[in-house]
């Protein structure tokens, strides 16, 4: 989450992640992938909304889904979250020292 208000889902240079915003849906029944309606930058959060991320490092990747329980004026998120169905296995991510988390300049859209 970021000061432009957008959750921004490639943490470091190299990554390929995407997300999608199922919307308000049932959380616990979300047990795959969508097949369209994916980001590949960032995606403002809302309460209630049931996010999809594919993380990708160019090696690996992984699905998680979480739901954004709290949007908090500090600009601070609660989320919920959890491997999809067979992704219980979590990857070896590599980690980066420079990420996008904060730098971002402002609002912009989703992208």
């Amino acid at each position: 989450y970021n000061r432009c208000g957008n959750l921004h889902v490639n943490a470091h240079g190299g990554m390929k992640s995407r997300i999608a915003d199922l919307g308000v849906v049932n959380f616990d029944k979300v047990d795959t992938a969508p097949k369209k309606g994916w980001r590949i930058d960032c995606a403002r959060p809302h309460e209630g909304h049931v996010f999809v991320q594919e993380i990708n490092d160019g090696r690996q990747k992984a699905y998680i889904k979480f739901v954004v329980t709290t949007v908090q004026r500090n600009g601070t998120l609660k989320v919920k979250w959890s491997p999809l169905k067979g992704n219980e296995r979590r990857p070896e991510f590599r980690r980066g020292s420079a990420g996008t988390m904060g730098q971002c300049g402002g609002l912009h859209r989703e992208r």
